[in-house]
């Protein structure tokens, strides 16, 4: 697959991350309240790492399944929030869970796309012959 390809893949991840968290905040949290824009704005770091990575580093596989696995770590975090109009929890998320993602999952996401970018470039064992 081209490499092109990937980084706008990784580029929609990352941008339907950062929608997510919009969306959240619009309408889960109260406005007016310093909370509106600090909370998601500290949930969007690690989507914007997976921004910077993939128009720094030339392997883009490696920042689509960080992005990949940082979004589906908030689709399970935040699924109640989907479906219910009444729940407004969204400003309790702690700083810990936020700093996981960044410290944790890219740098895990990043990884396991570097495997699965070596397995899909390997030539079978056979560089010497």
């Amino acid at each position: 697959m081209n490499s092109k390809y990937i980084t706008y893949a990784a580029y929609l991840a990352a941008i339907a991350g950062i929608l997510l968290h919009l969306y959240l905040t619009i309408y889960h949290t109260t406005s007016g309240s310093i909370y509106f824009v600090m909370v998601p704005a500290m949930n969007v770091i690690p989507y914007l790492v997976c921004i910077y990575l993939a128009r720094s580093i030339k392997k883009p596989v490696m920042p689509l399944f960080a992005a990949i696995m940082v979004l589906a770590m908030d689709l399970y975090l935040f699924q109640e929030y989907f479906f219910s109009t009444t729940t407004y929890r969204y400003l309790f998320i702690e700083m810990m869970q936020i700093l996981m993602k960044t410290v944790l999952i890219v740098p895990l996401g990043c990884f396991v796309g570097f495997l699965i970018d070596k397995a899909m470039n390997r030539d079978g064992g056979k560089k010497g012959d």
